[in-house]
């Protein structure tokens, strides 16, 4: 009120950090920050008011638009806004799901990925991902054959498509339990498996379903079957269940350990790798009869399991961690690429690239290096705008930020520091076709810290974390 010459502290509701503030008029003013904290005033800040409108994330940028309406964003892609200035609070977009547990890439663009939530897709080879509307709910597990493709979870949930993954249909079979495991084996023949041994299997592509008689009665996780007929099932307590006729009949075999199982994988009829808990790798040459132990030089639980060729391949786990060969699974090297509260769940393989997928709705692929895998982007379920994570993550002097657009739009980039004041201004109101854009940082004589950037795209919103390290 006197030019910035002076300032008075105001009391709070807040007990929590306050990452930004925004003013829209008539006295209404939002600010938000730590632990879902979002605190609003109606009289210039003088006084204020507490609302938590969804759960605890950390919100990072807030837009006035109005003397009523505003949007916060913040972590996972969440968005919340108020029209009421700050009476009443709706969600508008939330981001990714905690959890993505599987994915899958029925050709070289198009990748779909499953979790708590709903189905997600990429038309890129997985450089920007949307939610696929229509689908929703646990899914554990994502197969295709070509065209055809289904999404498996809880409550026998099954999503059926025809067309890469673009829209699904609801053919879950009135079986109860739940499937935990799927595998496309041709355009009629797909195999899924869940609780308490259940397999079923579709001779039409998954329109319907008939439950198998299992001499199993734990929990099967994974599945895969050949063209040719052999295939294995995985599950608890070190349970192998094999079949040679593509699935019709099926028989229990001896693993040699009751470490539970998480994952299959059959290179051709005789060469097979399956692996579970505690670093568990087991390897098969005689189609799944007969499994040796293999020296996996980790301790973690092992989730899934790609290869590339004969020869290439890895397997993901906790910890943030993947294991790699390069002599058909002889011998494995750790690389850590995650943080450690990262799980790993699914991987891919699509040509000589991996795509992996895990907590946090965390996404990763070596498509976009050549050093090793790293982050991909932040995903949008509105479909309209996703920001990258910045790389390098921490950088110094320089990093490159990405955005994604889905149509052509009006784009603003600035970058504030932890105090919310503008660092600096990258883009300004500038015109952006639909695609991919990326642009450079450099933090010049600013001090180490964490910094904010914040894009607006049209009527979008959305904010990221970077560190400068001096």
């Amino acid at each position: 009120i006197n030019g910035c010459q002076a300032w008075s502290r105001r009391t709070t509701p807040a007990s929590e950090h306050l990452y930004a503030v925004s003013f829209g008029g008539s006295g209404f003013g939002v600010a938000a920050g730590r632990w879902g904290t979002v605190i609003y005033t109606h009289d210039g800040g003088a006084t204020w008011d507490e609302y938590d409108p969804y759960g605890s994330p950390e919100y990072y940028g807030v837009s006035c638009l109005s003397a009523h309406k505003a949007i916060v964003v913040g972590e996972g892609g969440r968005i919340v806004q108020t029209s009421t200035a700050g009476a009443e609070w709706s969600k508008y977009h939330e981001g990714p799901s905690d959890v993505l547990r599987d994915v899958c890439f029925p050709n070289s663009t198009t990748g779909l990925a499953v979790g708590d939530g709903a189905i997600l897709r990429s038309y890129d080879g997985g450089l920007s991902w949307s939610g696929v509307s229509g689908t929703g709910g646990r899914l554990y597990a994502i197969s295709f054959y070509h065209t055809g493709g289904l999404a498996v979870g809880d409550a026998c949930t099954i999503y059926r498509s025809s067309n890469s993954g673009a829209t699904w249909t609801d053919v879950s079979p009135s079986l109860g339990g739940w499937l935990r495991g799927v595998h496309v084996v041709s355009s009629s023949v797909a195999i899924a498996v869940g609780s308490n041994g259940m397999i079923i299997r579709s001779g039409n592509g998954g329109s319907s379903w008939t439950a198998l008689e299992s001499d199993v009665s734990v929990e099967l996780l994974d599945v895969y079957v050949l063209h040719g007929g052999v295939g294995i099932a995985v599950g608890r307590d070190g349970t192998i269940t094999r079949t040679s006729d593509g699935g019709v009949t099926w028989a229990a075999q001896e693993s040699g350990t009751t470490k539970d199982l998480r994952a299959a994988y059959l290179r051709d009829e005789n060469n097979g790798i399956v692996v579970g808990r505690w670093g568990t790798i087991l390897k098969t040459t005689n189609g799944g009869v007969d499994w040796t132990e293999q020296n996996s030089g980790v301790s973690i639980d092992l989730n899934a399991i790609a290869f590339t060729s004969a020869l290439e391949g890895i397997i993901v786990g906790d910890n943030g961690t993947l294991i790699e060969t390069s002599d058909g699974g002889e011998t494995w090297t750790k690389r850590v690429v995650a943080d450690s509260d990262i799980e790993f769940h699914g991987i891919c393989s699509t040509g000589t690239d991996f795509t992996v997928v895990g907590d946090k709705g965390a996404i990763l692929s070596s498509r976009t290096s050549t050093s090793g895998t790293v982050p991909l982007p932040e995903t949008d379920m509105t479909g309209t705008i996703a920001l990258h994570q910045n790389f390098p993550n921490p950088f110094n002097p320089s990093t490159t930020i990405r955005f994604t657009l889905s149509a052509p739009t009006t784009v603003t980039l600035v970058i504030h520091d932890a105090l919310g004041r503008e660092a600096a201004r990258l883009t300004d109101n500038a015109s952006y076709p639909p695609g991919t854009h990326a642009l450079r940082f450099d933090a010049g004589d600013l001090p180490s810290g964490l910094y904010t950037y914040r894009i607006e795209a049209g009527e979008s919103v959305r904010v990221r974390k970077m560190v400068l390290v001096r």
